[in-house]
């Protein structure tokens, strides 16, 4: 289970990366600063962004009425994987911008 402080640390590196700050640096300061274990501070890294970033990223997903009559290429190895690591007891987490991680 993750520390109850993650959802903290992840709201204080998004306000750092909202005004600018580079990666690596906020999540090191705010993993510190929460003491988070090396799984969480990944967590930041790959689930957490600037709300600009997370809009740009959000606006490109397709949602069942975009696929509509379209013909689409699903990643099946990653999806596989995730499922895979979900069923294997591996956390999965929503992302901000809005796709689930392992």
């Amino acid at each position: 289970m993750f520390s109850s402080g993650l959802m903290q640390a992840a709201a204080h590196l998004r306000w750092l990366y909202d005004r600018g700050y580079p990666s690596s640096a906020s999540v090191k300061l705010v993993g510190d600063r929460h003491r988070l274990s090396r799984e969480e501070r990944e967590v930041l890294q790959r689930g957490v962004c600037s709300a600009r970033d997370a809009e740009r990223r959000r606006v490109r997903l397709l949602g069942p009425a975009d696929l509509a009559h379209r013909t689409i290429a699903v990643d099946g190895h990653n999806v596989v994987l995730t499922i895979a690591n979900y069923i294997a007891g591996v956390r999965v987490f929503e992302a901000d911008d809005g796709l689930v991680r392992d």
